[in-house]
């Protein structure tokens, strides 16, 4: 199964207000990406353009998006026309990615777990690699390889996790259910470690780092340390970075 991300484009925008997404998801991959200044930016899965505005807010030089779904591509370009930014749009499956150019960071928040097969991860990480520069920087956000099936119930974060497992080299289906506003499911596929590492490594990529979500100063002003414990205790998802040879 996958998630139909044109059936719920117009419910995206709340999700991406969670907190969740915002105390712990944002200032994470902000992080490890670091300045983007001047950088020319790939943002992959780019949905309603949430990030992608980011980073061009950022100081990037050149910010291009691309997802599969024209339901997210069409309120992100509906946002670009209304405070133009210099984003280019384009849809397209990042498996078959092609002629984009190269760029200094290719960045995919929620890509990789939706491959369905590893010889598709393989096939998606080499198009990533095909558009980096020499040096350029790879950063994602994945399911977390290692989290614990028998500890979903993420209810103080507004959802849960089921888990349907996999057969013969399917994996583990792992389904996130909003049990807040906008009431919706995800589907990500629970790859390991050794999954992503290889197939970056395939790639040609070099320097994988796993770095996990931390919160930040905001969050625990607005919540306290308390709140957030049963979640870093068991994170539904983590950053990776590669890089490619200079």
């Amino acid at each position: 199964m996958t998630t139909d991300y044109d059936a719920i484009a117009d419910k995206y925008p709340e999700l991406e207000a969670i907190s969740i997404r915002f105390y712990l998801e944002l200032p994470s991959l902000l992080a490890a990406l670091g300045d983007l200044s001047g950088d020319r930016v790939l943002d992959l899965a780019c949905g309603t353009g949430a990030y992608t505005r980011i980073f061009a807010e950022m100081g990037a030089d050149k910010v291009v998006g691309v997802d599969l779904s024209e339901q997210m591509l069409a309120l992100a370009r509906a946002h670009e026309d209304k405070q133009p930014l210099g984003i280019e749009y384009h849809r397209g499956d990042v498996a078959d990615l092609d002629g984009l150019g190269t760029f200094d960071v290719v960045a995919a928040v929620y890509l990789l777990h939706y491959s369905p097969t590893r010889e598709h991860i393989a096939k998606v990480c080499t198009a990533i690699a095909a558009h980096l520069a020499p040096g350029g920087r790879f950063v994602t956000a994945v399911l977390n390889p290692d989290i614990d099936r028998a500890r979903l119930e993420y209810d103080a974060y507004g959802f849960r996790g089921t888990v349907e497992p996999g057969k013969g080299d399917r994996p583990d289906l792992l389904t996130l259910r909003m049990i807040a506003n906008p009431a919706m499911a995800l589907d990500a596929n629970c790859w390991s470690r050794e999954d992503y590492e290889d197939a970056l490594a395939k790639a040609g990529l070099e320097d994988i780092e796993w770095r996990p979500f931390e919160v930040s100063p905001g969050g625990i002003d607005k919540h306290g340390k308390d709140y957030w414990a049963y979640y870093l205790a068991n994170p539904h998802a983590t950053i990776i970075t590669a890089r490619r040879p200079a």
